[in-house]
């Protein structure tokens, strides 16, 4: 079966899973497109198409006013075309349902197998811009959800997006659930004090609350906490983080370190005790964490992981044997748990240890890859 392969982005740090993806399907894979691709081939071997490339004649006279802008969709189906009119595929991939539907006039036309991955943000139907306030989605979204569905197999990432899609309608027989895989890290060392370090990383949006985070730590500390807190990532509220860390009582023991590569984040979990967020509804958007990589990548590190009771992360985390959950804005509640795991060694460690044993069995790169083979035979 060959597979055209399309997303917006595989190439940024946050979207890790996609490349991992693309490696479980490669043998499969005619072309990847992508949306600003900077790359002709993936890994010296799969074709890579730029589904924004503007001709340059187009773009001459767009610059000089002699015609008007195309929408930025209308771009993509037309170069979406040009290479299907020259690689010939069986199935259309396509991550997240918000970019399918840029693309409806061609996936909805189409003679071939078709499957969209949802992810969260895509299925949020009450969703609202963060600057405006306005509704992302209007009733033609959720209608074409509902219509591509009677001739693509959607794939939810979690129990909670499935649940978003039978909320409007789609049928339960036309929805495939299947989690991300991550590999296992190698087993980290072993603290047998009670001076931890606590690791925040993943974007700095409100639905993973890492502001609250910072006021977590800071409530832990007054009650006695020993340790140091690092906030890796990057979004629309590190300003605000950075303000919190500056005003802090606590501001040296707080580090803020940006936008990190997958190693650094690998390292970042090695040298960590606990990993944290406040997972939440974010008040600005509606959006909630639907699935968490970030949180199953914690665990293959061994970490205990403390965050707040929403979305998916209810599932991938076991309340009391892998790490805790709390009710989202309870900061007070957050802070005791991170306090009780740092005065606890030997309970971060069997946390940690069962953590990696079901990322062994429910989270493995091994499962998804499973997955997406029955997904491909059954779409």
């Amino acid at each position: 079966m060959k597979i055209a392969y399309i997303m917006y982005n595989y190439q940024a740090f946050s979207e890790l899973w996609l490349q991992r993806q693309i490696a479980m399907l490669r043998e499969n894979i005619a072309f990847i497109a992508a949306v600003d691709a900077r790359e002709k081939k993936w890994n010296n071997d799969i074709p890579v198409v730029n589904l924004g490339y503007r001709s340059l004649i187009n773009r001459i006279m767009t610059k000089i006013g002699l015609k008007n802008r195309q929408p930025s969709n209308e771009i993509y189906v037309n170069n979406l075309i040009s290479v299907l009119d020259e690689i010939s595929v069986d199935l259309i991939f396509v991550n997240f349902m918000s970019f399918a539907y840029d693309l409806r006039s061609i996936i909805l036309k189409a003679d071939s197998k078709i499957i969209i991955h949802t992810h969260g943000y895509d299925i949020t139907w009450d969703l609202l811009d963060r600057n405006t306030g306005v509704a992302v989605y209007d009733r033609k979204y959720t209608d074409f959800v509902k219509k591509i569905s009677g001739k693509a197999l959607i794939i939810a990432n979690s129990n909670y997006s499935k649940k978003s899609l039978l909320d409007i309608g789609v049928p339960e027989n036309k929805i495939m659930t299947k989690n991300f895989g991550v590999p296992l890290e190698p087993q980290k060392p072993i603290n047998n004090t009670t001076k931890v370090t606590v690791l925040f990383l993943g974007r700095l949006i409100e639905c993973k609350g890492p502001d609250l985070v910072i006021k977590a730590f800071e409530l832990a500390c007054d009650k006695g906490m020993n340790g140091d807190l690092i906030i890796a990532g990057g979004g629309n509220l590190e300003f605000e983080c950075r303000k919190l860390r500056e005003e802090s009582r606590y501001k040296e023991k707080i580090k803020l370190v940006g936008v990190v590569s997958p190693e650094q984040g690998e390292a970042l979990r090695q040298s960590a005790d606990i990993f944290t967020a406040h997972n939440c509804k974010s008040s600005t958007t509606n959006q909630v964490e639907a699935f968490g990589v970030s949180i199953i990548e914690a665990m293959a590190a061994g970490l205990p992981v403390v965050t707040g009771a929403s979305g998916g992360v209810t599932h991938s985390i076991v309340d009391g044997e892998t790490g805790y959950l709390f009710t989202s804005g309870d900061v007070e509640r957050h802070a005791n748990l991170l306090l009780k795991l740092a005065d606890n060694p030997s309970l971060r460690q069997e946390m940690g240890a069962r953590g990696r044993h079901r990322v062994r069995i429910e989270f493995s790169m091994e499962q998804e890859a499973k997955c997406l083979r029955e997904a491909l035979r059954i779409s």
